[in-house]
């Protein structure tokens, strides 16, 4: 999304709980500020994405959290990091990344919003897809257009949208 508080979480979740159906699925909160998958999901945060790419765990069995039969595994950011950036753009991180790629069939991840910080610009080009969310009259096109121009400028694949918050008995005036 362009900003904050536009539905992202609430999609990442989802969008891995439907993909739990299909295969092996994990939701990676890489939202490293401002994180809200456990408090979301009411599961108690403990180590997570953050403990594992600086090695104060060993193994990632020790940060799931498991859900629809073990097909759905989260892993939560875990310690905040200082510098997020630096960590997301590390070579660490694209190990722990690729790792991961290799022991699940989908994997979602729940970003940073665009805008205000460079975390999910960074992401953007190591992931196969990304999908755009906006909020039903909240989103500004102005800020949306400049969110998606980002995204564009560092050749990321946008492969679709949400609208959030959507109500349709108000856009059904619309067709």
């Amino acid at each position: 999304s362009a900003t904050g508080s536009e539905g992202k979480s609430t999609m990442a979740i989802n969008l891995a709980a439907a993909y739990s159906n299909l295969g092996k699925t994990l939701l990676l909160e890489v939202d490293l500020r401002k994180p809200s998958i456990a408090n979301s999901l009411n599961i108690q945060p403990k180590a997570g994405l953050t403990d594992l790419v600086t090695g104060a765990v060993s193994t990632d069995s020790d940060i799931f959290y498991k859900n629809n039969k073990d097909h759905l595994k989260v892993i939560t950011c875990g310690t905040i990091a200082r510098n997020p950036l630096e960590l997301l753009s590390s070579h660490k991180f694209e190990l722990v990344l690729e790792k991961l790629k290799q022991e699940f069939d989908y994997i979602v991840l729940d970003g940073p919003p665009t805008l205000p910080v460079s975390d999910s610009c960074i992401l953007a080009n190591k992931v196969d897809g990304v999908i755009f969310v906006a909020k039903a009259e909240d989103t500004r096109i102005k800020v949306a257009k400049e969110a998606v121009s980002r995204l564009h400028k560092l050749n990321a694949n946008i492969i679709g949208a949400v609208l959030t918050v959507a109500e349709p008995n108000k856009m059904s005036y619309y067709g």
